[in-house]
C-alpha cells in the first residue's frame, strides 16, 4: 500500500502502511513545500498514530481492519445540546429565532461532515430558514414559476414577468427575527436527528473497510430502516436496533 495525502485549506495529512512509511511521506510533503517555497511550520506536526487527534474537525481512528471516524466528546455533546434545543421548540409549538437557528444550521452541517447520516434531517432547517421568503407553499418549499405567475395574475398585476426568480415582485422580501418551524422539521427531522445522536458518547463511523456487505430489504420494512437512512456499515446496527452504531 502507497503513502498519501490529503490537503485541507493549508494543512496536510499523510497516511501510510506502517508508522515509518507514514513519516516518509511527511518528509517528502515537506521537502517539496520547501523547494517551492511554502512555509512548512514543523512545530505542528503530530506523531504518525492509528489514534489520531482532530484534523479538518474529524477524528480518525484504525484498528488494523478498518478505518473510522468521529468528532471529540465535547463537539459531540454540543451536537446533543442543539438537537435538544431544536426539540424544545418544536414540541411546545414555538417559533424559533431565526439568528440563533442560523448557528444551529451552521455547527450541524460541521459535524454531518463527520455524520453524513444527518444530512438528509438538515432539509428542514433550511426549509424553516427561508420560510420568511416570498413564493413559497405550506411546507416550506419555493413554488414553481408557472404557480407564481398564476398567483400574480390573480393578485391583478398583470406586468410582464420576469425570467429569473430573484427578479420577481415581493409581498414582503423583509427578513423577520423569528420563523415558524416547516412541517417536515416539527414532523421527522428533530426526532430523527434526536435518535442519531442519542448515543452518550461519540460513535466511531466505519469509512473505510475490508470487508463489503450488499443488503436487499423488502418493501414492508423499508418505512422503518428509511427513517434511519443509515449508510452501509451501519446496516447489521440498525438490524440490532442500536442507535449507537446506526451510523
Amino acid at each position: 500500500m502507497a503513502s498519501d495525502m490529503f490537503i485541507y485549506m493549508d494543512d496536510f495529512s499523510t497516511t501510510g502502511p506502517s508508522q515509518e512509511e507514514c513519516w516518509q511521506g511527511a518528509e517528502q510533503v515537506g521537502s517539496r513545500l520547501s523547494w517551492f517555497g511554502f512555509q512548512n511550520a514543523s512545530k505542528k506536526r503530530t506523531e504518525a498514530s492509528q489514534l489520531q487527534g482532530p484534523w479538518a474537525g474529524t477524528i480518525l481512528h484504525t484498528d488494523g481492519v478498518d478505518v473510522m471516524a468521529l468528532v471529540d466528546q465535547k463537539k459531540w455533546e454540543k451536537t446533543q445540546n442543539w438537537v435538544a434545543w431544536l426539540q424544545s421548540y418544536t414540541e411546545e409549538g414555538k417559533p424559533l429565532p431565526h439568528k440563533e437557528l442560523e448557528r444551529c444550521r451552521g455547527f450541524l452541517i460541521y459535524v454531518s461532515r463527520t455524520y453524513k447520516a444527518m444530512i438528509p434531517y438538515l432539509r428542514g432547517l433550511y426549509l424553516t430558514l427561508e420560510s420568511w421568503r416570498d413564493w413559497r407553499n405550506e411546507d416550506g418549499w419555493k413554488l414553481p414559476l408557472r404557480e407564481i405567475k398564476t398567483l400574480i395574475e390573480a393578485m391583478g398585476d398583470h406586468a410582464p414577468l420576469p425570467v429569473l426568480f430573484k427578479d420577481l415582485p415581493l409581498r414582503n422580501g423583509k427578513c423577520i427575527d423569528i420563523v415558524k418551524a416547516a412541517p417536515r422539521l416539527r414532523r421527522d427531522d428533530v426526532e430523527a436527528m434526536s435518535k442519531l445522536v442519542s448515543a452518550k458518547i461519540a460513535p466511531k463511523v466505519v469509512r473505510r473497510s475490508r470487508k463489503v456487505v450488499s443488503a436487499h430489504y423488502g418493501a414492508r420494512i423499508w418505512k422503518w430502516l428509511g427513517y434511519w437512512r443509515p449508510m452501509l456499515h451501519g446496516i447489521r446496527a440498525l438490524e440490532r436496533r442500536d442507535p449507537e452504531q446506526a451510523f
